[in-house]
């Protein structure tokens, strides 16, 4: 199930960046100096949370080679997006010639297009898009630990495929998109690579605890229907809900240049007294979320079918009756004539037009003979046995008052 706890964010987002980071697992440049237009987990950020990279061995990055990916956010503070930030890794650790800073990416922001009761939300209108070339954003190494790889298209999952992190940064200075707070929207991201490439790009999925809202969705190339993303089989996540890693920033103020004063303005000291703050216990209470599963969708390709020209070639048929010996058993009163039948041959070719020569059959003539019959019957003996009958006496009380008695007739039945 999603979180969409929004009261309980600080302490969980707290809580996953000292578990799942360690606070060193964000690096910053050589040198030590944090990069331009980078991002580190104590940054503000205006989305619901930042959806951190899962760089447990849990986590996978969801290959980008043929499709492009999108997600979902709400927007929390009305103005203009300047930096966007994603996470991502290569198949196998197999880097592109001139290193993970050289490919050409396309972010595009759109609307939403809420779940139906048949249909799974998804990207709606274009709202903003713009075209990053190398040099035009910045990239960094970030982790070392095994992770998985996905391949939505082909349903192929590798756990422990490779190791390497990196975290991409895209700074927006000139027309950026204006987003709305409290509205939803999508970021969607392709990655330009080569028909020759011999590299794969992945964007990683966020924690599982940080996911939000609806699935992520994949988009076939060339295809304008999404389909959402969840777990795949063997994962121990297997069948939920799947979202990716990334951050949504807007640049903070730049600080005010004054010009140089000759005044000089004596040292302050200040002492600022210790500050105890106590929190109260928050507690958290997760609604019961209901998931449903969309239909699934597939696209079957038109299979050409060449078949074989037929060429049947039927032998001649010859036809052999054999001799008919016809003998009578001794009890029989009547012979039946002797019919001799020689079935006709059919050959049926498929789909062939199928010319056989003329059978023609001739059979010998039969002829039966039986001899003449008697028939005689043995002489029948019946006997019937004696028929004795014996009529039960017939016994008639009457009681002592002037009652009249009719004589009593008793009749026995002939025995034959």
């Amino acid at each position: 199930m999603k979180l969409n706890i929004k009261s309980a964010f600080p302490v969980l987002f707290v809580a996953v960046l000292l578990t799942a980071f360690g606070g060193e697992r964000f690096a910053v440049a050589q040198g030590g100096a944090t990069l331009e237009c980078d991002w580190n987990p104590n940054d503000p950020h205006k989305m619901h949370w930042p959806q951190l990279p899962d760089l447990s061995p849990a986590g996978m990055d969801v290959d980008m080679s043929l499709l492009f990916l999108a997600d979902d956010f709400m927007c929390t503070a009305t103005g203009p997006i300047n930096d966007i930030h994603i996470w991502a890794s290569f198949h196998d650790d197999v880097l592109p010639p001139n290193g993970p800073g050289s490919l050409i990416f396309e972010i595009t922001i759109y609307s939403d297009i809420p779940a139906t009761a048949s249909n799974w939300s998804m990207p709606g209108d274009i709202l903003w898009s713009r075209t990053f070339s190398p040099n035009e954003y910045s990239v960094r190494k970030l982790d070392d630990s095994p992770e998985g790889w996905y391949d939505p298209a082909k349903e192929l999952y590798l756990p422990n495929n490779h190791t390497q992190a990196y975290q991409y940064n895209f700074c927006i200075e000139e027309e950026p998109f204006i987003q709305e707070e409290g509205t939803i929207y999508w970021l969607g991201v392709k990655e330009l690579a080569s028909a020759d490439a011999n590299y794969k790009f992945g964007w990683k999925t966020t924690t599982y605890i940080l996911r939000w809202n609806d699935d992520a969705v994949f988009f076939l190339a060339g295809n304008l229907v999404s389909f959402p993303l969840t777990y795949p089989r063997d994962h121990e996540h297997a069948g939920e809900s799947l979202d990716l890693a990334f951050v949504i920033t807007e640049s903070p103020p730049q600080p005010t240049t004054r010009p140089v004063s000759p005044t000089q303005c004596p040292v302050v000291l200040t002492q600022c007294p210790a500050a105890v703050t106590q929190c109260p216990p928050i507690a958290t209470m997760c609604p019961p979320v209901n998931t449903q599963c969309p239909a699934a969708l597939s696209i079957c390709p038109p299979v050409p079918t060449q078949c074989t020209a037929v060429e049947t070639v039927c032998p001649p048929v010859e036809t052999l009756c054999p001799a008919v010996d016809t003998k009578c058993p001794p009890v029989i009163t009547r012979c039946p004539p002797a019919v001799t039948l020689c079935s006709l041959v059919h050959t049926i070719c498929q789909g062939v037009e199928t010319q056989c020569p003329a059978v023609e059959t001739t059979c010998p003539p039969v002829v039966t003979e039986c001899p003449p019959m008697q028939t005689r019957c043995p002489p029948v003996a019946t006997e019937c046995p004696p028929v004795e009958t014996r009529c039960p006496p017939v016994a008639t009380e009457c009681p002592p008052l002037p009652t009249k008695c009719a004589a009593v007739i008793t009749v026995c039945p002939p025995v034959e």
